[in-house]
């Protein structure tokens, strides 16, 4: 299970999954924005499309998702 596991980017940290959304498609990681972001101006949430493009790894045991590109999302959200 992947709720509750942090988002991190380049070494900096996202948020943490909050929710996970299935459709016909592929599945939607809702994100819960880290406090330090969300001081700086950033959305309180924002979602990723499950999908190779933006999830580089999925590790458990460190209890972290690396991904690419969702900075951009979060910029943009």
């Amino acid at each position: 299970d992947i709720i509750g596991l942090k988002v991190v980017e380049n070494g900096e940290i996202l948020g943490i999954v909050d929710d996970i959304q299935d459709n016909f498609t592929t599945s939607l990681l809702y994100i819960k924005t880290d406090e330090k972001l969300i001081a700086a101006g950033k959305p309180k949430t924002f979602s990723i499309p499950y999908l190779e493009h933006f999830i580089e790894s999925v590790n458990l045991e460190s209890g972290e998702i690396l991904l690419k590109g969702a900075r951009d999302i979060l910029e943009n959200s």
